[in-house]
């Protein structure tokens, strides 16, 4: 397990880590760091109690990371499909969480799937799509003129 960042918890966390072997602890990295940091992940958390968007999801699965993140981030909902390509947990909900972890634990398999399926979904979300978009609207607004 890699813990990323700085925070309120972090004194915490080290704190009762102590005893295992299997947690490391990063300080916070800058942007030009990141895709090291995902491409050195299985299975991307964002367990944030509030997020507006958290684009860390969207760089996670433009990594090709199987994503699991939590309700309070904007982009779960839009980005996440349960099972497909990663887990949606409740907010505060521990136990939701730990469940998601199990998941990947008990299919070695799921991370590598689930990250594919994330870069296949995540390359839809693009300039040129959104300029698609935008013009689609803009002639559908055009069109209710006439």
């Amino acid at each position: 397990l890699l813990i990323t960042g700085n925070g309120l918890l972090e004194k915490s966390l080290k704190a009762t880590s102590t005893s295992s072997k299997n947690i490391r602890f990063l300080d916070f990295q800058n942007q030009q760091m990141m895709p090291t940091l995902y491409a050195s992940c299985d299975v991307f958390v964002l367990p944030s109690k509030s997020e507006t968007w958290g684009l860390a999801i969207n760089e996670a699965m433009a990594a090709g990371k199987a994503v699991i993140a939590s309700n309070s981030c904007g982009a779960s909902i839009d980005l996440i499909q349960q099972a497909e390509n990663g887990f949606i947990f409740k907010k505060d909900d521990n136990e939701s969480l730990q469940k998601c972890l199990q998941y990947f634990i008990d299919d070695n398999n799921a991370a590598i799937t689930m990250g594919e399926t994330s870069l296949r979904k995540i390359q839809f979300y693009s300039y040129e799509n959104d300029c698609i978009a935008l013009e689609n609207i803009l002639i559908k607004k055009e069109n209710e003129k006439i």
